[in-house]
């Protein structure tokens, strides 16, 4: 699954919540609340320590709602930090591993979050909080 947060990410909503092709506002924010914190999660744990690293370069911010059902999309900010690293190698980072993430979901074979994270500490991040 090939995920680019800089050009967009639509996110289909389907079943009851989007069956009129609207959506709740408190949804939304649900919704738009938990990509934030895994992205934000996806960026403490996948990008090197030595590094320098701004959160706010991986800020998502909705973009445009597509025809169908409801389907938000989401992008990262056009509005940069500028840090000592490149900031397009770390959300390249970041968008692989949402890419691999996705991937597991869509299969429904969990298990496979122990080989994309070995480590308990980080694979406990994402497991628990989603």
């Amino acid at each position: 699954m090939s995920i680019d947060l800089t050009k967009g990410l639509c996110i289909k909503i389907e079943g009851e919540i989007g069956k009129f092709q609207s959506l709740p506002i408190e949804t939304l924010i649900k919704i738009g609340q938990s990509l934030q914190d895994l992205i934000n999660n996806l960026a403490r744990y996948d990008i090197s320590s030595n590094q320098g690293i701004d959160l706010n370069n991986f800020k998502i911010e909705l973009t445009g709602f597509g025809k169908s059902s409801a389907i938000p999309e989401f992008a990262f900010t056009k509005r940069i930090q500028p840090t000592i690293n490149d900031y397009t190698k770390q959300r390249k980072t970041v968008n692989n591993k949402l890419g691999d993430l996705f991937a597991v979901s869509d299969k429904g074979d969990y298990f496979e979050i122990k080989d994309i994270y070995p480590d308990n500490y980080k694979r406990n991040i994402i497991v628990e909080s989603y």
